[in-house]
């Protein structure tokens, strides 16, 4: 997919997922949401993974290892990059909420190359209705002419994505009746 790449790949956390769910609602409980591209919807802090003795730490020792293997076979590396965290955030949306067009830039104090998000709890449990569930990432990139083109993924329990951290990108919003539970992050490849 053009410049900004859309790396998609699974992590199969059923072992723990239980535990991320409650350590997200337990964030939750005690912190205000973060506003950010966030149009309702709860928006965590940046600093999950470096919460002591964590769920959040295994999962962003995941993340560093499986996104290590991808971006090795993406860019024709010999050796995997060695990848530092600088951000680590969940999401909740209810009914109706989703995230604006955003990218994530970066600045002096947090850098990032990619980006990416593991989707906890994403899909419509009722079979029977076939309207869109609605939570489906939004890439947006220069196509040929300057033509602005769009690339939809509708996201699946367990998996993970990345992308560029300088693409435009934004969630539909959530047509369910069940919390769409993502976690984000952002990484830079150490030299």
């Amino acid at each position: 997919m053009s410049k900004n790449v859309l790396i998609v790949s699974s992590i199969n956390l059923d072992t723990c997922k239980q535990e991320l769910s409650e350590g997200i609602y337990l964030e939750k409980l005690k912190e205000f949401s973060i506003k950010r591209s966030n149009e309702g919807g709860w928006h965590s802090h940046y600093k999950l993974h470096k919460i002591p003795s964590s769920i959040f730490n295994f999962l962003a020792e995941e993340i560093l290892e499986i996104s290590s293997h991808l971006l090795k076979e993406y860019l024709s590396n010999k050796n995997s990059p060695k990848l530092k965290m600088t951000q680590l955030w969940a999401n909740i949306n209810k009914k109706n909420d989703w995230n604006s067009p955003h990218n994530h830039i970066s600045g002096k104090k947090n850098r990032s190359e990619w980006s990416g998000v593991y989707y906890l709890d994403c899909e419509n449990t009722d079979k029977d209705n076939e309207k869109s569930i609605g939570g489906e990432l939004i890439i947006f990139h220069s196509g040929p002419k300057g033509v602005v083109e769009k690339h939809f993924h509708t996201p699946k329990n367990g998996q993970l994505i990345i992308f560029r951290s300088n693409a435009l990108h934004m969630v539909t919003p959530n047509n369910t009746n069940k919390d769409r539970i993502s976690i984000a992050f952002n990484l830079y490849e150490e030299l």
